[in-house]
Order: structure tokens, then C-alpha cells, then sequence
């Protein structure tokens, strides 16, 4: 019998209490056959009083003094995740768990892969293209001369990866 997955949620909150709430909706005590889900938020220190509305909706609810940053957040919420899995979520994110469980499947079944993401779409069927090379000299150049859009094939296109069908997996 497979062992039920847990999955930690962390989201990062800064003044958007409506939104993240949204996000988090789905996930909250959320147990199927093959995951469980721990919601963690870091709040950066609202002045909206978000931190109010979201003070009895997370499993941990990190509160800062000051805005730490998204980075900072993060490794703070790291130090409380036990879960087999880790999901940053952001909080203008609209997601299901049926999308979740596909992305636990998938790392279950592709073991040579430390990290996964969903295709992120704008609406339904249209990719949100977000992806990008890490920049260097020489794209930055063929991007500013217009080779890698008159040459994609000899000149990387940069940063963006607009190269390739965001609908496919890679």
C-alpha cells in the first residue's frame, strides 16, 4: 500500500489577506488517499489586517516584526516544513488540489527530479509564459541586436523562453 504524501504549503503574506486566503482555500485540512496538505504562512508584517483574518486558517503562522522579503520568508517557513513535499504558493494564485496530487505523481515517479511546477495559465488554455534563462553577456547582446529573434536557432533567444510550447512538459 503507498504511503500518504505530505505536502507543506508555504505562502508568503504581505497585505493581501483576500487573496491569500483564496489560495489558501483549497488546501485547508485537505487529506485524500494519497496527500495531506500543512498550510505555512509567513506574514511580512501587514498593515492591512490581514494578519486577522488569517490567524485561525494556517496549520503554522509565522508573524514578522518587519518585511523580511520573500527570500527571508521563505527559509523561515523552510524551518518548519516536515512534509515530503514543498509548494510555495503565492497568494494571487489560483489553484486545485487535483493539480497538486498530479505534481506529487509525478515527482513519485520521476525520482532524478528535485524540483516541478505546473503550467501557468492566464486563462483557460492560454500559458503564462514565465520562464527564463538565466541571462549572460551574449544573450543580453543577441536579444538587443534582434539575432535571436531573426536566428532563434543560432542565436539563444533571452532571457524570456518564449522558444518553446509552455502547454508541453520540460
Amino acid at each position: 500500500m503507498e504511503t500518504r504524501k505530505k505536502v507543506d504549503i508555504v505562502v508568503i503574506n504581505w497585505n493581501s489577506g483576500e487573496l491569500t486566503m483564496e489560495a489558501i482555500a483549497p488546501y485547508l485540512n485537505y487529506n485524500s488517499s494519497y496527500i495531506s496538505c500543512n498550510v505555512i504562512i509567513v506574514d511580512n508584517a501587514s498593515t492591512d489586517g490581514s494578519i486577522n483574518q488569517l490567524k485561525n486558517q494556517a496549520n503554522i503562522l509565522i508573524k514578522n516584526k518587519e518585511n523580511a522579503g520573500f527570500g527571508k520568508a521563505c527559509n523561515q517557513a523552510y524551518k518548519e516544513c516536515d512534509g515530503d513535499y514543498i509548494l510555495l504558493l503565492n497568494p494571487d494564485t489560483v489553484s486545485n488540489v487535483q493539480v497538486l496530487e498530479g505534481l506529487v505523481k509525478f515527482m513519485e515517479n520521476n525520482p532524478r527530479y528535485g524540483i516541478t511546477g505546473p503550467t501557468q495559465l492566464v486563462k483557460p488554455g492560454s500559458p503564462l509564459k514565465s520562464c527564463a534563462r538565466f541571462p549572460t553577456f551574449f544573450t543580453a547582446l543577441y536579444e538587443i541586436l534582434g539575432l535571436s529573434k531573426v536566428f532563434p536557432r543560432i542565436f539563444t533567444p533571452a532571457p524570456q523562453m518564449t522558444d518553446w510550447d509552455h502547454l508541453k512538459s520540460k
